[in-house]
């Protein structure tokens, strides 16, 4: 039961934080790097106006509020989009980390989930 009530808190609140890192084009340390110089010219000529990591938008769209799963400790959320770690985890490339949850997102799901356990609901 309370792992449910996480899954929907994740997918409620971790999505809405997601996309504002999307937006924000930050990671937990700050802003992401730069694109490197060439290529931030080429991206500029051939996809005028698209911020970091959004080139063909296939890595936004594919990060849905349904992609939580059950794992060993409580919850995750997920991109199934075959190059999302490359760039979360900066493989070979700039780190650029958006599968995160910022300590406000945490704070906000730990106080709501410490209410429901106080009061017995299991309602989101």
């Amino acid at each position: 039961r309370w792992r449910r009530i996480l899954r929907s808190l994740v997918a409620i609140f971790g999505f809405k934080d997601v996309i504002a890192h999307f937006r924000g084009q930050e990671g937990p340390g700050g802003k992401w790097p730069a694109l490197d110089p060439r290529y931030a010219k080429w991206k500029r000529k051939k996809y005028p106006g698209r911020q970091v990591l959004i080139l063909t938008s296939h890595l936004r769209q594919n990060f849905l509020p349904s992609n939580v799963r059950d794992v060993s400790n409580g919850v995750a959320f997920f991109n199934p989009v075959e190059y999302a770690g490359v760039h979360d985890d900066g493989k070979g490339v700039p780190k650029r980390e958006f599968m995160w949850l910022s300590p406000a997102t945490t704070e906000l799901m730990a106080t709501y989930l410490r209410d429901q356990i106080i009061r017995g609901g299991d309602a989101v």
